[in-house]
């Protein structure tokens, strides 16, 4: 009887092929991080385009940019002209989310943060204070924003806004610092930008380094 002869893979074999999957995947899964980066670059630059354009709209109406118009003796102390873009770069912090719910009541008129634009609303002020008045009719509304769009608090038909959102998920950036005092921003008019993720300073660089990956209006 003749003997069979068996066939089959050798160890250093089916580690090459394990080796190339490996590589394979890894590739796949570069590209893919590299393609949805672009994408929420892409959408960044597209919602800062279309709320500067508002912000425009917003101006054309009431004379000024969105900021809500609390002082300190001369100088304003409200949220945006807070928030410095060439110094603060924590998008999670207070400043940015403060901030960024001066703008979105601005152009959405939501001025409660309830997630509707309602009659009630025209008795708040920016800064979300209510002015003690009774309004009849609602504010105006310069841009809607989607959920995507926007960070909520709460569930069901009761949510709360809590600021703007970028496609990274952290706060987008609102200042009318440079408009007020000249420092402390970049655009004489307001500065609006995201961080693209980052929340901090890579060690060892500059701020100015850390602001290049950073989508701005200016």
């Amino acid at each position: 009887m003749r003997s069979q002869k068996l066939w089959g893979f050798t160890l250093i074999e089916l580690l090459t092929v394990i080796t190339i999957i490996f590589i394979l995947a890894g590739l796949v899964l570069s590209v893919s991080r590299y393609v949805t980066n672009k994408g929420k670059m892409s959408r960044a630059q597209t919602e800062i385009a279309a709320m500067s354009a508002a912000c425009e709209s917003y101006k054309a109406d009431n004379g000024v940019y969105p900021d809500d118009g609390t002082y300190s003796g001369s100088y304003q102390a409200g949220a945006a002209a807070l928030l410095y873009p060439t110094t603060m770069g924590n998008p999670t912090s207070t400043n940015y989310t403060s901030a960024s719910l001066v703008i979105y009541r601005a152009l959405s008129g939501d001025m409660n943060c309830n997630g509707k634009t309602e009659v009630v609303d025209g008795n708040y002020n920016l800064a979300g204070v209510s002015s003690g008045s009774t309004s009849t009719t609602a504010p105006t509304v310069y841009m809607s924003f989607k959920p995507t769009q926007i960070i909520t608090t709460g569930s069901g038909t009761i949510t709360t806004v809590k600021s703007l959102k970028d496609p990274w998920g952290y706060s987008y950036g609102y200042s009318t610092a440079c408009a007020e005092t000249g420092t402390n921003g970049y655009n004489p008019t307001f500065d609006l930008w995201s961080t693209t993720g980052a929340t901090a300073p890579v060690t060892g660089n500059s701020f100015s380094q850390y602001q290049q990956t950073w989508i701005t209006n200016w």
